[in-house]
């Protein structure tokens, strides 16, 4: 797959995607030629697009186009009855909320692109599709934050105590982080929102005597309507691009039900002085949270953690060969092995892990073990080899183990879907006579010089966590990790 340029003149290009594939009855291949831009257009609106410096492409409702663009920039604006939005990059993968004054009040726009074909997907807007949620839980205090731009023409917006607010980018083509203090004081920071973060702070607040809410986070999280009311003027805090109607107090979502009517008073004569925020992924959305409680980071922390698993797969494999034979020539051309690793001494640590000890710690304990010693003693080094305990240099339970040549362990929660996956030593043995490599693949231990502080480890390792979303076909990578041992 790919995509070809065809150059009709100096000003006029026109590119086409190609795509080769299976015919489904019989072993031809077609070759499928289409517009390399498509513009679909899924709300019940009619819809303009311009180019930065070109003309106007009308997109009925409901309808698919193709798009062929006359100059060779990279942005494009949507008009709505003589409303322009922003300009956008539609030239490369991204997700993106585009603001309107008049009705709708916001579009989203999905590009999608792949070898052959570049799809730009124009929808209605839904909740949680804008790129952050800021929630403010200061009992005093209110926020300021904009798109960390170097840029006076763009605007600040404000977010008082117990609000939240909506947010997406004023320009889409410029940096995507936030620029954010608190009115009254002198904190200012800026924000990655593209990764799951949390920081604390000192301020500095007049004493005073407001009130606020703890929050009880339940399966959803935070509340909030589908309501989507028209962004003004934001340089006023009572026009403001809000999710939630009339400016409701974001602090009566939140609050849990044994605490629902009851106020938490704050102290009179003690200012704050210390600040804290987090920054996690609910569903589709980034949600930012700034609070003078600890508590809530807490609580926000132990919702958006990994649930215990309510079913739970494990497969180990000792070790298992594989063959490959050539069947014309009846002869082994290679053999794959994949082994257990050699023994190794594991040390208990928190909540059931076990810290591999490095390969001098092994050797010594292995010699002792099997010796028959019950005591080792060696410099820092002191085991109980007959109760497997160690007291120095880490304190806990011991044992003698190995790792399995495969292990795949599965898990299932309520809102997530975890693996790991473990592969031992891994050979490959070329088997063919007078090769001039016999060995294709095979362990090398680490030289000497570093091989005292090392750990054994296996070929691969791999965890990955996937968090469950309500929408289909999107899944939220948690967690990846993926470490390969020469």
């Amino acid at each position: 797959s790919g995509h070809v340029s065809s150059k009709l003149s100096e000003t006029c290009t026109y590119q086409f995607g190609v795509g080769v594939q299976l015919a489904k009855f019989t072993l031809s291949k077609l070759v499928v030629i289409t517009p390399y831009y498509l513009l679909v257009n899924q709300t019940n609106i009619d819809l303009h697009v311009l180019e930065e410096k070109g003309e106007d492409v009308i997109i009925p409702k409901g309808d698919l186009i193709p798009f062929w663009p006359l100059t060779d920039t990279n942005r494009i604006l949507l008009r709505i009855e003589n409303e322009n939005s922003v300009l956008f990059n539609y030239k490369t993968s991204d997700s993106i909320v585009l603001k309107l004054k008049t009705e709708p009040t916001a579009l989203c726009v999905e590009v999608q692109e792949t070898g052959s074909t570049n799809v730009i997907t124009i929808s209605s807007y839904f909740e949680g599709c804008t790129p952050v949620r800021i929630i403010n839980l200061f009992p005093n205090l209110t926020l300021m934050f904009r798109q960390d731009v170097n840029r006076e023409s763009l605007p600040w917006y404000s977010v008082k105590s117990g609000e939240t607010i909506m947010y997406t980018w004023d320009d889409p083509t410029a940096n995507r982080s936030l620029k954010w203090g608190l009115k009254g004081t002198k904190v200012s920071k800026s924000l990655d929102i593209t990764k799951d973060g949390q920081g604390s702070f000192n301020i500095d607040v007049e004493p005073g005597g407001t009130m606020s809410f703890m929050p009880s986070l339940g399966p959803s999280r935070f509340g909030g309507t589908g309501h989507f009311p028209s962004l003004t003027s934001p340089s006023s805090s009572n026009e403001m691009w809000l999710s939630v109607e009339s400016k409701e107090r974001l602090s009566e979502s939140l609050v849990s039900v044994e605490d629902r009517g009851r106020r938490i008073p704050h102290t009179h004569n003690k200012p704050t002085t210390r600040g804290h925020w987090k920054s996690f992924i609910d569903e589709l959305q980034r949600v930012v949270v700034f609070t003078n409680e600890e508590g809530v980071i807490d609580r926000i922390k132990a919702a958006d953690g990994v649930a215990k698993n309510m079913i739970e797969i494990s497969l180990s494999i000792r070790s298992i060969g594989l063959s490959l034979v050539d069947n014309n020539r009846k002869r082994e051309v290679a053999y794959i092995g994949v082994t257990q690793s050699g023994v190794i001494w594991q040390v208990a640590r928190r909540r059931g892990h076990w810290k591999t000890l490095n390969n001098t710690v092994i050797a010594l304990l292995e010699e002792a073990y099997l010796k028959n010693q019950k005591d080792l003693r060696h410099k820092d080094l002191c085991v109980n080899l007959e109760t497997m305990k160690m007291f120095t240099p880490l304190k806990g339970a011991l044992r003698r183990t190995r790792y399995e040549g495969v292990e795949l362990r599965a898990g299932v929660s309520k809102k997530d879907f975890s693996v790991q996956a473990k592969i031992g030593y891994v050979q490959i043995d070329n088997q063919l006579p007078f090769s001039v490599y016999p060995q294709m693949l095979y362990p090398l231990p680490p030289p000497p010089t570093v091989a005292s502080t090392l750990e054994p480890k296996p070929f691969v390792e791999a965890s990955v966590i996937i968090r469950r979303t309500d929408q289909p076909n999107v899944n939220h990578f948690k967690y990846v990790h993926v470490l390969v041992q020469k």
